[in-house]
């Protein structure tokens, strides 16, 4: 059967073709007024705390006497810091300078200003908005085989697009290296506060098994069963005092560490890069969908009688068949 004769057994077939086209044109005209968006992407490596490095014992310690660094709650959260409020309100308020098209035939103009500015975020409700549209615009996501955290940003503009993701890991390494520093702190106040408490427990040991000495001399070697026990225990007593003296001096000192780190929590292993072929929006995919809902939508009510006709149809044989 050809292309004619296919119009000829059903004449609101041309009709759908023809209304699926106007909407179609119609799209293209409307996609035309919207800018194009791009897409660029950094990668970085969390420096987490090697096994081999010289602080790995001080650090297993610390940790044991809850006194130490895990990364495991900061690579939980890497996505959820990148797509907080807080990311947000620094990004509104950052200068970039980047060129941008209002629509697809326009001209490039270069723009340096803050991305509140940008997005005309004047008042609150308007700031609000502008905040939920960049966190629309960044994303992080993290391997799990390779530890690998992958940062990209879309925006309309391919220099803005290279310095938000650049922008995003240096807030996200000033985020992690805060949070670390904050947790640091507050875990060598407590370390201190145990150490001395410890110390005192260690002295308070030393004491007595020193006035039990000084009562029973040579009481390692004396007849007596009891004082030789007593004296035993004093002494393990005594030395496992200090055993916890030193533990808790190794978790204080990590604390310290970490509350004044200034070493970089991230590593770069990817600047992000200027992109150079747009990632959206995909013009011609939605040209298409709206020609073919909307020639069948219109194919659909011309022929909605017969589509009626024809299920009731099928129902009655389904039910001749099965009565």
């Amino acid at each position: 059967m050809s292309v004619r004769d296919l119009f000829r057994k059903d004449p609101t077939l041309k009709k759908a073709i023809a209304w699926g086209l106007l909407a179609g044109v119609l799209t293209a005209a409307y996609t035309l007024t919207m800018p194009n968006r791009y897409r660029s992407e950094a990668m970085v490596l969390p420096k987490n705390a090697s096994s081999n490095s010289p602080l790995a014992a001080l650090a297993a310690t610390a940790a044991m006497l809850g006194a130490g660094r895990g990364q495991t709650d900061d690579e939980a959260h890497y996505a959820d810091i990148v797509k907080s409020r807080w990311m947000a309100e620094r990004l509104l308020d950052t200068e970039f300078t980047f060129s941008y098209k209002s629509w697809y035939f326009g001209e490039p103009r270069v723009r340096k200003q803050t991305l509140a500015a940008f997005l005309k975020a004047g008042n609150p409700e308007k700031r609000e908005s502008a905040a939920k549209v960049i966190l629309d615009w960044v994303e992080a996501k993290r391997d799990l085989k390779s530890g690998v955290l992958r940062i990209s940003a879309e925006a309309p503009s391919p220099e803005l697009s290279q310095q938000l993701a650049n922008r995003v890991t240096d807030l996200l390494g000033v985020a992690l290296k805060t949070r670390i520093q904050t947790q640091g702190t507050a875990k060598a106040a407590y370390a201190k506060e145990r150490l001395i408490q410890a110390r005192q427990e260690e002295e308070q040991a030393r004491q007595e098994l020193e006035t039990f000495a000084r009562s029973h001399i040579n009481f390692a070697q004396s007849p007596d069963p009891g004082v030789r026990f007593r004296g035993e225990r004093l002494g393990v007593d005594m030395m496992l005092r200090r055993q916890v003296v030193a533990s808790l001096t190794l978790g204080y000192e990590q604390a310290e560490l970490e509350a004044q780190n200034t070493v970089p929590v991230l590593s770069r292993l990817d600047e992000a890069y200027l992109p150079v072929g747009k990632s959206g929006p995909r013009r011609s995919s939605i040209v298409l969908t709206i020609i073919l809902l909307g020639g069948g939508a219109v194919w659909v009510g011309c022929n909605l009688s017969r589509i009626r006709s024809v299920l009731r149809t099928i129902e009655a044989r389904r039910t001749e068949v099965n009565g």
